[in-house]
This record gives structure tokens, C-alpha cells and sequence, in this order.
């Protein structure tokens, strides 16, 4: 597929046992969900409002198997207050990778709202995560550690940006099989990372 655009409130959802996908570009406004496939691939992928309420967050890989982002970002992030959301949600991947990762301009209404959060995940690797400019964004990057999520394994990200976050921009719960090759030096971290 060449590309893909959507308006306001639309999202992109790749499900359901889909395998070998290929997508050049996604501009999806609401963002999207790749889950439960195998060989997915978007070069560039987009979400320039995703300020739908009662969403659980902007993009996600859940359940997925060998897919690929080569740069994702999303802008404008909101979720109901409801919801602990997370503009980009990572669970349950396996040998994936995503080159690079924005996450700009949380919304003021968003006070439940995190950045980003890995549970589960083997043999991932992200080049790059910038999670900057947040307003009522409570969190920036969270990798959770809890046997309940395992595999857990061989997790490695080239560099985190994350500033600005009302309570802590980086939380590693626990000791965890996670790399991180460079973290900006003014981030707060939560206590115990």
C-alpha cells in the first residue's frame, strides 16, 4: 500500500492474524493499532490529532511478530481521564523495531495520560524516542518489569529524550532486561530506576 490518510477521529487497525503488510506511509489522525499479526510494515506513521476521548492510547503493537515502524509520531495526545493512556503503547512484541518515536503536545485535559510504556517485548529494538513539549502529561517513558509479562528479553533503545513531564520523564520498574544507550541528563527519573 502506498499510502494512507484518514481525517479527524479515524484510525489505522491491522489485526487479526495479517501478515506480510507493507505500507509506505499512514497519516491516521487518531493513530491506530497493529495486534495479534506477523510481518507488518509502515515506513511512516503518523497521527496529527490524536485527541479522540476514550482511547486508550495513540499507537500500539500488541501480540505482534517481525513488524516494523521506520518513524512514528503523535501529536496533540488525549485520553478521557478514565484511562491511564499512553500515546505509544508497546506489548506483547517480538523481533520488532521502530526507528524513531515522537510523542508532541500532550493536551491540558489528558491529566491520566503517559507518553509511552513497554510491558512485554523480545528482540525489539528502537533507534530513537523523543517525548517532549507535554502539557498535563504525567509520565514520559515507562518500561514496566512484572514476570506476569514475560518475555521480557534483549529490549534495546539507541537514545531517550523525555522532558517536562509533570511527574517523572523515565521509570524502569525494577531490574529489567533493558538497554538504553543514551538518556538526556536533565530527565527526572522515578525513584528506584
Amino acid at each position: 500500500i502506498d499510502s494512507i490518510y484518514s481525517d479527524k477521529y479515524i484510525t489505522l487497525t491491522v489485526e487479526n492474524g495479517a501478515d506480510s503488510i507493507v505500507i509506505d506511509s499512514a497519516i491516521t489522525a487518531a493513530g491506530g493499532k497493529i495486534q495479534n499479526v506477523n510481518q507488518v510494515s509502515i515506513q511512516t506513521w503518523i497521527a496529527w490529532d490524536a485527541s479522540v476521548k476514550n482511547q486508550a492510547y495513540g499507537f500500539a503493537i500488541i501480540n505482534a511478530s517481525k513488524c516494523s515502524i521506520g518513524t512514528a509520531i503523535i501529536a496533540a495526545y488525549d485520553c478521557d481521564n478514565s484511562f491511564a493512556g499512553y500515546a505509544f503503547a508497546i506489548d506483547g512484541a517480538v523481533d520488532c523495531s521502530v526507528g524513531s518515536i515522537m510523542v508532541s503536545g500532550s493536551l491540558a485535559t489528558a491529566t491520566n495520560s503517559r507518553d509511552m510504556i513497554i510491558t512485554s517485548a523480545k528482540n525489539v529494538y528502537i533507534g530513537q524516542i523523543t517525548l517532549t513539549s507535554p502539557v498535563g502529561t504525567i509520565e514520559g517513558f515507562q518500561f514496566d518489569f512484572d514476570p506476569v509479562y514475560s518475555p521480557q528479553e534483549n529490549i534495546v533503545i539507541g537514545s531517550l529524550i523525555s522532558t517536562g513531564h509533570s511527574t517523572w520523564d523515565v521509570s524502569v520498574d525494577n531490574s529489567a532486561p533493558i538497554f538504553i544507550r543514551y538518556v538526556n541528563p536533565d530527565a527526572v527519573f522515578e525513584g528506584g530506576s
